[in-house]
């Protein structure tokens, strides 16, 4: 097991920071000691799971943390966003932050499977799948990357793409990823709840009464509606955006955590070649999948 420390130069000569190698996977440092967090991820694998946790996985830039929030509010029927969270990824906190969190836990993660509690395999752990359509999270994903200190990347869009398509930066190949998770899906249908962040947007409280029932929650139409409410991105990002002095140690001038959070952004920031390249390489490395994804918001 080897942790290493990780630089990206995309094609145009920009540079990447701020990240490591955990056994040749690349994650985020998160603004710490890179050796001291890399062994932390790999100790993951020996954390207790509990019969009511709740895990939510997603890619960077999916909708994992409203997802987390909505899930949040049906388990413990109260509309108020919780204060003082001990971690928002589990690839974040350390064991003892990981345990003194009170039960029921949602648990949300990037990493792929191989990475997580071994008692996932062992234990009837609910899970949720966050998918969005890649397009738009690539997107989203480049203005984190060129928005956040710790990485000091200003490279164009283009090149980025390039980088994400290769899985070459932090969380690692989407296309394995989503691959991995669909044929889980398709082994323990009963164990997992995918959501897509389209459907979310466009048909909220149908989605949230999805959810409740997929926990076992009883929740009414008009309850679903105030999670749904509660949970709007102006009032998620109002109330989840860090506060302003962490906000300046994060965030170089104009950038933030929670962009737009629309359907469809992809379509400003991909030129018709990106997109045909995109759709190209999409369709061979999803050869066989079922997934559907949503590019554009009905008119």
């Amino acid at each position: 097991m080897s942790v290493k420390p990780y630089e990206l130069t995309d094609a145009g000569g920009a540079t990447c920071q701020g990240m490591i190698t955990v056994d040749g996977y690349p994650v985020p440092n998160f603004m710490e000691d890179g050796i001291v967090r890399g062994k932390t991820i790999l100790s993951i694998r020996e954390w207790k799971i509990r019969d009511d946790d709740i895990v939510v996985k997603s890619l960077p830039k999916s909708g994992n943390r409203w997802v987390d929030e909505i899930l949040n509010m049906l388990l413990s029927r109260k509309t108020e966003m919780e204060a003082g969270r001990k971690f928002a990824l589990i690839e974040q906190t350390t064991e003892k932050n990981f345990e003194s969190t009170p039960s029921p836990r949602v648990i949300s993660t990037h990493l792929p499977l191989r990475y997580l509690p071994k008692q996932l395999e062992q234990k009837k752990t609910k899970m949720v799948l966050v998918l969005r359509n890649p397009k738009d999270c690539a997107v989203s994903y480049y203005h984190v990357m060129t928005g956040m200190r710790v990485f000091n990347y200003s490279g164009k869009f283009e090149n980025f793409l390039k980088l994400y398509i290769d899985g070459k930066l932090p969380f690692g190949d989407m296309f394995s990823y989503i691959r991995e998770f669909e044929e889980k899906m398709n082994s323990e249908s009963d164990k997992i709840c995918l959501v897509m962040y389209e459907d979310l947007k466009m048909n909220g409280v149908q989605e949230i009464q999805r959810l409740a029932r997929f926990l076992g929650v009883d929740a009414t139409e008009e309850f679903c509606k105030t999670v749904h409410d509660a949970c709007s991105f102006r009032n998620f990002a109002e109330k989840r955006e860090f506060t302003t002095p962490v906000n300046e140690m994060v965030w170089k001038e104009g950038g933030c955590f929670y962009r737009k959070g629309i359907i469809g952004d992809w379509k400003n920031h991909f030129t018709v070649a990106d997109s045909e390249m995109f759709d190209e390489v999409l369709a061979q490395r999803m050869t066989g999948s079922k997934l559907k994804f949503t590019y554009s918001a009905p008119e």
